[in-house]
């Protein structure tokens, strides 16, 4: 069974190591210390434990696992679960060649692009609207200021006003 050091498992999951000793040290990943200098190390079972509970390091180790030799390899790709490739759409990491070497069957890749694109195109709509909002809440504060400026102006204008009528009243 293959075991990885805390410093190899943050350079997989594009980590800090402490970040990696604090998931040691809060129970998430699992890890034996046969001695202090020694270190931690971590068993390939409790990172894939790990890396099954955990979606958003998944996918980053799927992008990078192939360094490291992880079974449910195919020349150097990650076989695909459903989970990893929910996770590699989200952080748009997926490629043509992780989809050829999936395990998901094609029709259920199809189903979930599809949903996804659905997802992303309602986002992007959503998303057009807030900024048809936020133009419209700029061009009511630029208006405020034009206001505000020409306001100001007449207050100058009285003020000096005032000041000439009091000179010449002396």
């Amino acid at each position: 069974m293959n075991t990885y050091t805390v410093k190899e498992i943050a350079d997989m999951l594009k980590a800090n190591p402490e970040t990696v000793r604090r998931w040691i040290r809060l129970g998430k990943l699992e890890a034996d210390q046969s001695s202090r200098k020694g270190g931690n190390v971590v068993s390939e079972q409790s990172l894939n434990k790990f890396l099954k509970t955990t979606p958003k390091y998944a996918g980053i180790a799927a992008s990078t696992i192939g360094l490291l030799g992880i079974p449910g390899l195919i020349a150097g790709v990650p076989i695909l679960t459903a989970t990893l490739l929910g996770t590699m759409v989200a952080q748009k990491s997926i490629t043509e060649e992780h989809l050829k070497n999936a395990q998901i069957p094609v029709s259920e890749m199809l189903k979930f692009i599809d949903t996804s694109i659905k997802s992303s195109k309602k986002t992007i709509l959503a998303k057009k609207e807030e900024i048809s909002k936020l133009d419209l809440e700029i061009k009511a504060e630029e208006k405020h200021v034009q206001d505000l400026r020409a306001l100001k102006e007449n207050l100058l204008k009285s003020q000096r006003s005032q000041a000439s009528s009091v000179r010449e009243e002396k």
